[in-house]
């Protein structure tokens, strides 16, 4: 398989990508202490979503792919949503790690205990979009804890008006 190309289908793009872009911007949102506008966040969803889709279709590396989705995380973070330079680089690199972490996490689940091979899975999109949402559920119960611990986000706005 060469894996410096991307093959997306529709059952990709609707079962993994959709939910991953609305997660990753609203952890973008919530990391950074920002209330979400709904435009913007919608928008910024349609941004990233389409600037990942096009990226998967070029012919490069998945280091560089990734380098390029944090850009465009802090990108759509600043510009669009108007979060500050510093907190759209840090609330990016937050909820691209975690996506990463659960991605991982998820992965040696599959592969250690359920003995799966990944890399066949890939070449059947509803197979790698049904193995790809165990991350997915992850990182939105990751998001609705951070979310939903009022004390810990009361801190951070804290120490974020302080500075």
């Amino acid at each position: 398989m060469n894996n410096t190309m991307f093959k997306v289908s529709l059952i990709i793009v609707l079962l993994r990508y959709i939910p991953e872009t609305l997660l990753v911007i609203w952890g973008i949102n919530l990391f950074s202490l920002k209330k979400i506008n709904l435009k913007l966040y919608l928008l910024s969803c349609l941004v990233y979503l389409l600037s990942t889709f096009l990226l998967r279709m070029l012919h490069i590396d998945y280091g560089v792919y990734i380098s390029l989705v944090i850009i465009i995380c802090i990108f759509t973070a600043h510009f669009i949503n108007k979060i500050s330079v510093i907190n759209s680089i840090s609330s990016s690199l937050i909820s691209i790690i975690l996506l990463s972490i659960c991605e991982l996490f998820n992965i040696i689940i599959l592969e250690m205990f359920f003995k799966i091979n990944i890399q066949n899975t890939l070449y059947s999109p509803l197979k790698e979009s049904m193995y790809g949402l165990p991350s997915l559920v992850l990182l939105l119960i990751i998001i609705l804890i951070s979310y939903y611990l009022p004390i810990e986000r009361k801190k951070m706005q804290e120490s974020i008006s302080k500075k």
